[in-house]
């Protein structure tokens, strides 16, 4: 889980930590609530066995219906401002860069996961 299949890439274990954890920074400013988050941890993720990642995909997974909701009772065109950067977005932009963003990191888990059973 922690190979990487060339310089520059990331492992699948980094791959599920960043993912999760844009997923719920995502989905929590779309919902308006506070999140903290270490985004340079997740590039750091080392020797987590499956059941530590299985662990992050099932509490993003927890987390993800309540937060839908309620950004969606909140307004999906209700403004939310970034903490990082305070960029104005929507929260419907929110939850669609959400889903975005781990559709690209699941394919490129799926790739990895290719390269390194067959290589």
């Amino acid at each position: 889980l922690d190979r990487v299949v060339a310089p520059e890439t990331n492992s699948i274990a980094v791959l599920v930590a960043h993912t999760t954890g844009s997923q719920l920074g995502w989905l929590h400013l779309a919902a308006g609530r506070d999140f903290k988050r270490d985004r340079d941890a997740e590039f750091r993720t080392r020797q987590q066995s499956a059941a530590d990642l299985r662990a992050l995909i099932d509490r993003a997974a927890a987390a993800t219906p309540g937060l839908v909701r309620a950004a969606i009772d909140g307004g999906l065109e209700t403004v939310r401002r970034r903490r990082d950067d305070n960029e104005e977005l929507t929260a419907g932009y929110s939850l669609i860069h959400a889903l975005e963003h781990v559709a690209e990191h699941v394919g490129q888990i799926e790739l990895t996961r290719q390269l390194v059973t067959r290589g």
